[in-house]
């Protein structure tokens, strides 16, 4: 008898849920399941590069949620650094207005070399396929809490 109750009350709100769900909640869904992946990638980071020279702002990671539609939305999860994409994918880098590539290594002596290989080292995939049960459940914490808030 108490569950046709519960089940009234739902029914009374149902509108309220639904509006509720469309208007904010999707996006906080998003951001949320975004901002555990760009801690986990933070902690990637941190472990990968501690002792890489020149990759401090690889950290500086940004989540931006973008609704397309009542029911649709993406996040874009990434760093905002230009060297971000080479670091998680590897890659060849050669020079583009000089002869050579020069920089200055640790010991403090010039370096010429005509191309440098730089190893995949992923950081933020990693944060996606290692964490996928925490992603999940911080969606699904914020869809809750959308639902709770609309009653």
């Amino acid at each position: 008898m108490s569950s046709g109750m519960k089940v009234t009350v739902l029914e009374n709100h149902i509108e309220d849920i639904k509006k509720s769900l469309r208007e904010k909640t999707l996006e906080n869904a998003a951001m949320a399941g975004g901002q555990v992946i760009r801690n986990n990638a933070i902690l990637n980071i941190q472990r990968t590069f501690k002792n890489v020279h020149g990759t401090r702002g690889l950290s500086r990671i940004v989540v931006q949620v973008q609704k397309k539609s009542n029911t649709s939305c993406t996040v874009d999860i990434g760093p905002t650094v230009v060297y971000g994409r080479i670091h998680e994918l590897g890659g060849i880098i050669r020079p583009i207005k000089a002869k050579m590539l020069s920089w200055v290594n640790e010991a403090g002596q010039r370096v010429f070399a005509n191309a440098v290989h730089i190893p995949a080292r992923p950081y933020m995939r990693p944060a996606v396929d290692d964490h996928m049960d925490e992603i999940k459940q911080a969606v699904g914490a914020a869809v809750a809490e959308g639902v709770r808030q609309s009653l």
